[in-house]
């Protein structure tokens, strides 16, 4: 494998894969970004994101004048020749707070054709543990052969801030298998100065479950001190203040009451943490209990 992939594609283009398609093209990389939908690319080819990302309309624009970006609905030429591939979907959230991987089971399939021998895959979509490995499962069946090499990394970008995010990530993991694989990928985000934490991709896929549910649990106990500060006449603003400054706690705990979560990550991956130990066989009366609590939060 070379050190650095001179070519790559990024497929899924919603938030984080135009944010992670416009930086990759911005640190010189030749970037073929590719989405099923065809309106999407186009608005995309024409410098036009359509988010409220500050400076990604005009990174886009920057990349695609430098030739090192460009857009295709064709997801088997995208890949074509690649070294790397990043599959970048904002994975969407079905009833019930469950995974809809629909999206990314067909673009796994209808990139296969093209993708080129010892190609590395990184997942950054938010998929259950084992997702990862279902997915090199399936690209076997399609591509006997291959020799594949699946990687995995939590995205975890903040809505306005995600370009900030993907050029210094705050929170930079890489799951893999393979030494080279770690090294090719680090090579690649070298332009981000971050010291990568290296781990085995089902602990990969693992800890934005665990960020989520620490903050879920966590958001479930700042409502509960908010409910007791009310009986007893407490200041529940000024207790999270304090709270803060111990540094065990740290100060961006979230500690303020507020209208609890629902519909969204948080609520999506409690209930796969919860899944997991059903399945298991295991008890999760913590989890259990902040889902409880959470459902009792005056909206």
């Amino acid at each position: 494998m070379n050190s650095i992939p001179r070519r790559g594609a990024v497929i899924g283009l919603r938030r984080q894969g135009v944010v992670g398609a416009a930086c990759l093209a911005e640190w010189g990389h030749q970037v073929v970004a590719a989405d099923h939908d065809y309106e999407r690319i186009r608005s995309l080819a024409e410098g036009r994101a359509g988010l409220s990302e500050p400076g990604l309309d005009e990174l886009i624009q920057l990349g695609i004048k430098s030739g090192h970006l460009s857009f295709t609905n064709n997801l088997e030429a995208a890949v074509a020749g690649c070294r790397a591939v990043f599959l970048m979907h904002d994975t969407s959230v079905e009833g019930r707070d469950g995974y809809d991987l629909s999206a990314l089971l067909r673009a796994l399939t209808d990139m296969a054709p093209g993708l080129a021998a010892g190609v590395i895959i990184l997942v950054t979509a938010q998929v259950p543990v084992g997702t990862t490995a279902e997915l090199g499962k399936l690209l076997q069946q399609l591509r006997p052969g291959l020799g594949a090499h699946l990687a995995y990394a939590p995205e975890n970008m903040p809505e306005g801030s995600a370009v900030a995010y993907f050029r210094q990530p705050p929170f930079p993991v890489l799951g893999a298998e393979e030494a080279e694989t770690f090294s090719v990928l680090e090579s690649l985000f070298q332009s981000t100065g971050a010291s990568w934490h290296r781990c085995d991709v089902r602990t990969a896929e693992m800890v934005r479950y665990a960020l989520h549910g620490y903050l879920a649990v966590t958001t479930c106990f700042a409502n509960e001190l908010g409910n007791l500060c009310g009986t007893v006449g407490a200041d529940s603003q000024r207790l999270a203040t304090l709270l803060r400054l111990d540094p065990r706690i740290g100060c961006e705990a979230p500690l303020i009451p507020g209208p609890g979560f629902s519909g969204g990550s948080l609520a999506r991956d409690l209930q796969a943490l919860r899944h997991l130990g059903v399945s298991a066989g295991l008890p999760t009366a913590l989890l259990d209990g902040a889902w409880t609590s959470n459902g009792q939060v005056r909206r």
